[in-house]
């Protein structure tokens, strides 16, 4: 600023204008300054600063706030899950050898089969691997997934089985594969609801009761193993 003082200051803000670069004005207590970034790509955003020096005199100063866009800032990668019992959570993973990005999307209706958006932020250019896992469910790998500098629907994917992940139900065990040991633990379970249900995976379509509908949906998966696309 071109000056020189050695007594005590106080500090003023200004203006401030915002082309999307931060989430909310900045906030200043004492000498230190607080702000947000939004994660918005190109925008900047800019904050005067009046200082008062100990003999009165003013200095204004300009913040400048410049986001960093492009690939250098990451892209979205978004996909759509299909799965049974809403009520639990989904955990997905974009990783190489690089990065690794995680998203869960936490329970968001009652029971029954339910679609959920999942959105990863920030992710660099590469090729990854997305690992979905969901209790009661078995384990959806997708290879090969390419992040360029641009935002990622997968619901543009051509390849079969990406436009909408359908995660497949019935692992009640969370093993790698349906089978008997899954069967055992619904049938343990059979015709019980609420909190008699001693394995709460065996109500797998989430209804809060463990029956037909349930040991239905099982058979229909049985011998079925973690699922991979490449």
């Amino acid at each position: 600023m071109n000056k020189t003082d050695f007594g005590a200051r106080s500090y003023v803000l200004g203006a401030f204008t915002n082309e999307g670069a931060l989430a909310n004005p900045p906030s200043l207590f004492g000498t230190v300054l607080t702000y947000t970034g939004s994660g918005q790509p190109n925008c900047d955003a800019t904050q005067i600063i009046h200082i008062v020096t100990d003999n009165y005199e003013v200095i204004t100063a300009t913040l400048t706030f410049a986001a960093t866009g492009g690939a250098s800032g990451g892209v979205a990668v978004s996909c759509m899950i299909r799965s049974y019992n809403p009520k639990n959570d989904i955990t997905a993973e974009l990783i190489n050898k690089n990065h690794q990005y995680k998203v869960v999307k936490p329970g968001w209706a009652d029971a029954g089969q339910a679609d959920a958006e999942l959105v990863f932020t920030g992710v660099e250019p590469g090729t990854y691997t997305l690992i979905i896992t969901k209790p009661g469910h078995l384990k959806l790998t997708v290879h090969n997934i390419i992040v360029n500098d641009t935002d990622l629907d997968l619901r543009d994917d051509g390849r079969e089985g990406v436009g909408i992940l359908n995660l497949i139900c019935g692992n009640v065990n969370t093993d790698s594969q349906i089978n008997s040991a899954d069967l055992l633990l619904l049938l343990n379970n059979y015709l019980k609801s609420g909190d008699s249900i001693k394995e709460p995976a065996a109500d797998i379509n989430g209804d809060n009761q463990v029956n037909s509908s349930d040991l239905l949906l099982l058979l229909i998966n049985y011998l079925k193993s973690d699922q991979v696309i490449n």
